[in-house]
């Protein structure tokens, strides 16, 4: 009976300290619970402060238009179109050209329809001759041509160069074409003064304005 009544004593000690414990600082479990909410109100804060920076860097002042320059070219056009000057130092080498200035449509009623289909399609580099004839029509493709949209975009418009006589020439970005490659796909004649012969330019026809006399003649009735 000693014995029991001893360790009774010894332990009423030990837990009268844990209540008092307890008590003051909280129970293990109720701390991890007090860091975890504290963790998702710092990360909630900070979501939010994103949301606002966010918020305040798009807006602009009352009049001011939100435009910022671009690189009309990314790295491997640029690595390109050097290589292209190179190749070809006797043409005009061109980047990101509309196609609707390139191509126009025939006499049809149905010009706005065929028009549409050309629109907003641009191409990445044009070789002319000097006189602004196009030879051929370079595509760079990256991976965004893999999507199904953007391969409709590129068959619309291999098929309205194809159909104006223009070869489209397709090299990826991944694998760009060093120069005696380049040569060898485009086979581009050298113009005649390159090669000593007098170059020849065959003007375009003047365009009149309907109802203008024409040049030594007089003005249609």
């Amino acid at each position: 009976m000693a014995g029991a009544s001893d360790q009774s004593r010894i332990s009423r000690p030990a837990t009268s300290l844990r209540v008092h414990l307890d008590a003051r600082f909280g129970a293990p479990e109720s701390a991890a619970s007090s860091v975890n909410t504290g963790v998702l109100v710092v990360l909630v804060l900070l979501a939010a402060a994103a949301i606002v920076a966010a918020v305040l860097r798009s807006r602009h002042a009352p009049g001011e238009w939100p435009y910022v320059l671009r690189k009309p070219l990314s790295p491997p056009e640029q690595v390109l179109f050097l290589r292209l000057l190179k190749v070809f130092p006797e043409h005009l080498v061109l980047a990101q050209v509309a196609v609707s200035r390139l191509l126009g449509v025939k006499g049809t009623r149905e010009f706005r329809s065929w028009q549409n289909r050309i629109d907003r399609l641009s191409a990445d580099f044009v070789i002319c001759t000097m006189d602004s004839r196009v030879l051929a029509v370079i595509e760079l493709d990256d991976a965004s041509h893999d999507k199904p949209a953007r391969r409709l975009a590129d068959e619309r418009k291999d098929k309205a160069f194809a159909a104006a006589g223009i070869r489209v020439v397709r090299w990826r970005a991944s694998a760009l074409p060093d120069e005696a490659a380049m040569r060898a796909v485009i086979s581009i004649p050298r113009p005649a003064a390159v090669e000593g012969a007098a170059a020849t330019v065959t003007p375009a026809a003047p365009m009149r304005t309907p109802g203008a006399p024409a040049p030594g003649g007089r003005a249609p009735q």
